[in-house]
């Protein structure tokens, strides 16, 4: 009895980490602005499946979050079959005339020998169109295949940790 209750102790310490979602970011020295009113969110996923359910999640979740703010989100996503044919995300910034743009877009992706596992990494970039710059970076991982929960319930669960971080930065 007692070895089994070693064991599950043991083994619920060594899995209780896998479950936590470190995200990192870093925002601009002396940036105290917030998303107040209006924000355009851009999402770029390089699709080698479909990934439109988790997608849908996603931006459906964000509006909801940042509705729940008063604040208006415009979101678009764009799914391309190569990272190659992603918009450039100095024609996204020049070409939209709002103060703030958030983007999300996939930086790497990553499958398993068997394609059970397909795990995309992230990089977020909020920049603030009135000073031209970036004011904000984070990064993300997001598993798309052989995680639990459904797609769906995976990109509400990213939008939730964008919009946490978000404010934990004291950016909403």
């Amino acid at each position: 009895m007692k070895t089994r209750t070693i064991l599950l102790i043991f083994f619920s310490v060594l899995l209780l980490p896998s479950c936590t979602v470190f995200i990192k970011s870093n925002k601009a020295e002396g940036y105290n602005n917030k998303i107040k009113d209006d924000i355009t969110v851009f999402v770029l996923v390089a699709s080698v499946g479909p990934q439109s359910k988790w997608s849908n999640a996603l931006k459906t979740s964000l509006e909801s979050e940042f509705a729940k703010m008063n604040v208006l989100a415009d979101i678009s996503v764009h799914e391309t079959g190569t990272y190659a044919s992603f918009l450039k995300e100095e024609d996204i910034k020049t070409n939209h005339e709002n103060g703030l743009i958030l983007i999300i877009a996939e930086a790497k992706r990553t499958m398993s020998d068997d394609n059970k596992y397909v795990r995309g990494d992230f990089t977020i970039t909020l920049t603030d169109n009135n000073l031209g710059k970036n004011v904000w970076r984070s990064q993300i991982p997001v598993i798309f295949k052989g995680g639990l929960g459904s797609a769906e319930s995976r990109g509400n669960s990213t939008a939730g940790y964008i919009i946490k971080k978000l404010k934990s930065d004291k950016l909403l």
